[in-house]
């Protein structure tokens, strides 16, 4: 079909390459957007068909000014030489799309932990300085409360999930017990669907300088449709260490403590508190 207007669909393959500057592990992107005018041509092919389907070929977050306008967006990296016939599958409904974003997706550069300051980002010649500190990633978009394209752990299905019966092992915790957390989860689609299931722990006496939540925990399972599945995942309370320069030393905290159960950083289910009676110092790091 030579006319986007006599198709029943547009699958439009855009994205990134290799090409110095513009996905390169030896050199930082100065820009999100896509080069040589995929974003107008994203456009002018919906105007000419609203059913067009966009496949990004990139292996970093790119800016997507259309994202809102465009029925579904398959985001496929760098797929290798089989990429072809998996993205058929995909799109051909012959396979589940289950894969969930491992890094956040900024709606613009600016909003980026990389690109707070010059010092960060271009840097003084050869020299970068992390002036983000612990704010990384989504608790960088947390913490300064910036709302981005797509948060990370995001991943959408052909099928949808529903989370039930968060159960915690106890309330009340030593810091050299384990936390346990059970919950099901539910397939109300009609099709056979992989979820991760994301658990986050949320420190609710956290200071300025410490994160508003951290990823602690994942459970990746099949579920059928109208299958419930009861899912465990476990925590030891000695990864919620944090290092007090004060005694040179990584310490879990007594206090009050929030697991929080979402399909992303930003989709968060089902919440629940817990307590930790005991300062004590740890020998594991931060995760």
């Amino acid at each position: 079909v030579s006319d986007p207007l006599d198709a029943d669909a547009v699958l439009l393959f855009i994205g990134l390459s290799h090409k110095p500057g513009l996905d390169s592990e030896v050199k930082d992107r100065a820009s999100l957007d896509l080069p040589n005018g995929q974003d107008q041509l994203v456009r002018d092919t919906l105007s000419k068909n609203p059913n067009t389907i966009v496949v990004l070929i990139n292996g970093s977050p790119v800016a997507m000014p259309w994202a809102d306008d465009v029925p579904a967006i398959l985001e496929a990296w760098y797929p290798g030489m089989e990429g072809g016939t998996a993205i058929a599958s995909t799109l051909y409904g012959e396979n589940n799309p289950s894969g969930k974003l491992p890094v956040t997706f900024p709606k613009r550069l600016s909003d980026s932990p990389a690109h707070a300051s010059a010092r960060s980002f271009p840097g003084d010649k050869k020299t970068v300085h992390y002036d983000e500190e612990l704010f990384v990633g989504y608790r960088h978009f947390d913490k300064r409360d910036i709302e981005p394209l797509f948060p990370f752990g995001h991943g959408l299905s052909y099928t949808a999930f529903e989370y039930d019966k968060l159960e915690l092992s106890k309330g009340t915790f030593a810091a050299t017990d384990v936390l346990n957390a059970k919950l099901c989860v539910a397939n109300t689609g009609d099709t056979p669907g992989i979820e991760v299931v994301q658990l986050y722990i949320e420190d609710l006496q956290a200071e300025a300088d410490r994160p508003d939540q951290a990823i602690k925990g994942f459970s990746r399972i099949c579920v059928k449709p109208g299958e419930c599945r009861h899912i465990s995942i476990d925590v030891p309370i000695a990864s919620l260490a944090i290092f007090c320069p004060d005694r040179n030393t990584w310490q879990v905290r007594a206090g009050d403590y929030r697991v929080r159960i979402g399909s992303s950083s930003r989709d968060i289910r089902l919440e629940q508190q817990f307590h930790i009676t005991e300062s004590k110092q740890a020998n594991v790091r931060e995760a």
